[in-house]
Parts: C-alpha cells; sequence; structure tokens
C-alpha cells in the first residue's frame, strides 16, 4: 500500500533523508557556526556554499546549440549558446532569477521564466534567437503563469494561470507575440503536461494532494474534456506523446508501489506496464521524432540511464547508457539520432551539463561552470589546520579551505 510504502522510505532513507541521521551532521553544523563566530567569515561560508551550477538544458539539436540556466553567484540567469563549443549569451534580465528555458521546435526561438521581485509571479518571455530581441508576453500582472509546452508544429505554446472569471486555473494557448485564446477552464490546481502528437488535444494534471494526480485530454478548438486516466489517483509525472501510435508514455505508480514507465491508452483509460525494472523509474523524455525514450533508474540513491525503442504498449529494446560516473542524472534531452544531454551531479560535483555521443558512446561536458573558481582554489589556496571543540567536550583536529577573497563564489 501507498503507506506502507511510505514508512519503507523512511525507514530505509537516501539522499537528504540519509544525510541528516549521520551522527556527524550536528557536529559539522556546529563546527560552521564555531568558526563563523570566531572569525566573523559568515559571508564567506555562505559564499563557499553557493557554488556555481549548470542546469534546465534545452538543446538545440539542428544547430548544435544548448539554452540553459546557471547560478554564478546571485540568482540564476538563462543562457544560449549557438554551438557546443562556443561562447555563452545573457537572454535573461539582469538581477531577475530565470525559472526555466525552452527551444520552440523550429528552434527559432527561446522562451524563459522569470521572477523579477521575487513574488514568485513567473513572467513568460520569448527571445528570437536570430535577432537578438527579448520581448516579455505574459506576466506583467498579478497573475500566475506555469508553462506547458510548445506545440510539436511551432509557433504557440500552452500554459495555465489563475487570469480567467474563476477561483481556479485555466488553460490557454498564445503565440509568439503573446496573442492569447482561453481553451479550458478549471477548479482547483491544474498544469498542462504535454500536447498530442496531432496537435489537437492537451493533457493536463489534476493534483489532488501531494503526488496524487489524475490525467484528462482536452480538445483545443472546442474546449471539450474527457478523463485519460483510470478512476482515483496515483503519480504521473514526464508524459510524453507518442508519435507512432495512438496514446501517451508516463512514469506513474498507479496500483504499484513504486513507479515504473508506461502506456496510457486514451480509448479505454488504460495503463500498460512497460519496465520491469527492480528499482523505482525517474524522468521520462522521448526524441523529437520517433518513439526512441530515455529514462533512468534510481539505483541505491544513484541513476542508471537507459534507452528504449517503445511501440504503443510494448517496448521493443532497452540498452543502458554511460554517464560520467556514480551520480544522480536529471532532466534529459534525447535526439532522434541517440544524442543525450543532461545534468549530472556526483558527491564531487555540482550540477553540469554532459552530452552523451550515440556512437561513440564519448561522454563530454557542455557547461563548466566551476572551472575558474576551482582553478583558483587550487591554485592559491592551502588546507589549514584548527581545533573545534564539541559539546561533550571532546576536542578536534580538523582541516579546511577557505576560499579565495573575491567576488565570485568558491566552494570551501
Amino acid at each position: 500500500t501507498r503507506r506502507e510504502t511510505k514508512q519503507a522510505r523512511l525507514d530505509n532513507p537516501t539522499g537528504f533523508l540519509y544525510l541528516t541521521r549521520h551522527e556527524s551532521v550536528p557536529l559539522l553544523i556546529e563546527t560552521l557556526l564555531i568558526y563563523a563566530s570566531s572569525t566573523n567569515s559568515m559571508n564567506n561560508i555562505t559564499r563557499a556554499i553557493e557554488y556555481p551550477v549548470a542546469h534546465t538544458p534545452s538543446p538545440l539539436w539542428e544547430s548544435g546549440g544548448i539554452a540553459y540556466l546557471a547560478k554564478r553567484g546571485g540568482t540564476a540567469s538563462a543562457y544560449v549558446r549557438t554551438e557546443w563549443g562556443g561562447g555563452d549569451r545573457v537572454v535573461s534580465e539582469a538581477g531577475s532569477t530565470a525559472t526555466f528555458v525552452t527551444s520552440d521546435p523550429s528552434e527559432r526561438v527561446l522562451a524563459f521564466g522569470q521572477d523579477s521581485d521575487g513574488a514568485e509571479r513567473t513572467e513568460i518571455h520569448i527571445y528570437d534567437l536570430k535577432q537578438d530581441t527579448r520581448n516579455c508576453v505574459l506576466g506583467e500582472d498579478d497573475y500566475k503563469y506555469r508553462w506547458g509546452g510548445w506545440d510539436p508544429n511551432g509557433g504557440r505554446f500552452a500554459f495555465a494561470s489563475d487570469r480567467g472569471p474563476g477561483s481556479g486555473f485555466d488553460v490557454f494557448c498564445s503565440d509568439f507575440d503573446g496573442r492569447v485564446t482561453r481553451v479550458g477552464s478549471y477548479d482547483g490546481w491544474i498544469d498542462v503536461v504535454a500536447w498530442s502528437h496531432d496537435t489537437d488535444e492537451l493533457v493536463v494534471r489534476h493534483t489532488e494532494r501531494n503526488l496524487e494526480h489524475r490525467l484528462s485530454l482536452l480538445k483545443i478548438d472546442s474546449g471539450g474534456s474527457r478523463p485519460l486516466t483510470p478512476s482515483g489517483t496515483a503519480q504521473y509525472a514526464s508524459t510524453v506523446a507518442a508519435v507512432d501510435s495512438p496514446g501517451f508514455y508516463t512514469v506513474t505508480d498507479y496500483e504499484a508501489d513504486q513507479t515504473y514507465l508506461a502506456h496510457l491508452g486514451p480509448e479505454t483509460r488504460s495503463v500498460s506496464r512497460l519496465s520491469d525494472h527492480s528499482r523505482p523509474v525517474k524522468g521520462l523524455c522521448r526524441a523529437p521524432s520517433s518513439d526512441r525514450v530515455a529514462y533512468g533508474t534510481n539505483d541505491r540513491g544513484y541513476t542508471r540511464v537507459r534507452l528504449a525503442h517503445l511501440d504503443g504498449s510494448k517496448r521493443r529494446s532497452c540498452e543502458s547508457v554511460s554517464t560520467p560516473g556514480q551520480g544522480v542524472v536529471a532532466e534529459v534531452s534525447l535526439s532522434d539520432d541517440g544524442c543525450l544531454v543532461y545534468t549530472f551531479t556526483d558527491r564531487a560535483t555540482p550540477a553540469n551539463l554532459y552530452l552523451t555521443e550515440s556512437t561513440s558512446g564519448e561522454t563530454r561536458p557542455l557547461v563548466d561552470p566551476n572551472a575558474p573558481p576551482v582553478s583558483e582554489l587550487v591554485a592559491a589556496r592551502h588546507p589549514e589546520r584548527g581545533q573545534v571543540t564539541a559539546t561533550d567536550g571532546t576536542s578536534i583536529e580538523v582541516f579546511y579551505t577557505l576560499p579565495p577573497e573575491s567576488e565570485r563564489p568558491a566552494p570551501a
């Protein structure tokens, strides 16, 4: 049952839950506080912890470029480079927090979210890649906007917002210039999570409570709605339309104790299991023009990435993909020829973007936001020795490295 599963996760924690159970954590926190109070260096510690990261990749497969978010000190910004080894161009406004970035299917424009006042009211901006121009098309008001994805044919996107007349969220479509059409109205908390392959319907996710959802299909031209998933609620994530067959692929825990890869049949509201791994499935993406997908499985806190060929309710093949090492892989994108772009994090590496070539199996970083501060730290700093006393009176010898005297954050 769901209750037994949650209890099992508490009894066998991983990630942050595992970290906070470890007996050394209170000592680590105490050491930081003692050091900060004795040297007035809390600002240095804060800068050291807030190391640069890169995430949320959106590859430009045709041109060989990439758009992504990066935090290089302060708030996250949206960047784009028009080729893998090229220079970065900042597309979001200075001083604002970028929340997502994504390229339209034609790779003509980018859409990115921006929170300018910290009120969690995301503005949606359109950035023209050729003209190098930016235009805020939604959000210069007091309403909330949730990105809903591009029309696979390009030219428009979907979003959810509370700008409608009701108390809940409505679904809208907009073109690049911000001309908006209301598609449907709902009560409660909803998101647009996918377009159908023939682009005449949207998949709407209704959230009953945390990780308990149901999905419905919304006709764009008429506003008519029909259920997509069976009665009741379950977790549904990373939903994408099938290309070579009717229906959708998703990650769900419907009638199961852990998440798995599944096919959703819209006519019968069926859920067909497509994976039989002993570990839960996390994340799913589909190649632009086929039913080849990439997804991850959680193997004792690490991610194992797999490529599979799907055919509706059947899985034709499945193979593992090499990654930089044991770590967490997220935000995967897959090209038609099998190349992967993703975010990778391990014990020694903050979030960074990697490319894995399908033919050669070569894996390399696309962005390295930490290279300058790490090089500076290694070249100029040496570990220092100190003594701390725990609450029980035990004296402990410690070694630490201070961040350089620089405005740029650096890991300690």
